[in-house]
């Protein structure tokens, strides 16, 4: 078996999809990847998402997925203690498959958002502004 640690944009992303029960019960199935969760993990932090958050995400999984290919134990288990999961190769691919096509779907849903979402936040940011 070989353990992975997950890059940290990965890591990160990771304890925010955790969302349908505790991965130390479910093990994967507490994840929830879904384009909604990514999109949620991104702007957290800020009111828009930003290209170096999703670009780095990016690049530690095209990454990790190299590494996958290209490594001699490919009959080798994978496992991820950070998800409670002990994988195959190619699980291991798949997921990272699904997690890019989750963010590239969550990017394209929050582009055809962004203005309205920056008007109603800026407009709430109005309404609560202390009068000097």
């Amino acid at each position: 078996m070989i353990e992975i640690q997950l890059p940290p944009s990965f890591a990160a992303l990771c304890n925010t999809c955790e969302t349908i029960c505790e991965k130390e019960c479910c093990g994967i199935g507490a994840f929830n990847f879904s384009p909604f969760n990514i999109i949620y993990h991104l702007t957290k932090w800020e009111a828009r998402i930003r290209d170096s958050d999703v670009e780095a995400l990016r690049t530690e999984l095209s990454d990790l997925a190299r590494d996958l290919r290209n490594s001699d134990q490919r009959a080798e288990k994978v496992v991820l203690a950070e998800l409670n999961a002990i994988l195959t190769n190619e699980q291991m691919l798949a997921l990272i498959s699904e997690i890019n096509s989750a963010l590239a779907e969550g990017c394209a849903i929050y582009a055809g958002q962004e203005s309205r979402i920056d008007e109603r936040y800026r407009n709430f940011l109005r309404i609560i502004e202390v009068p000097k």
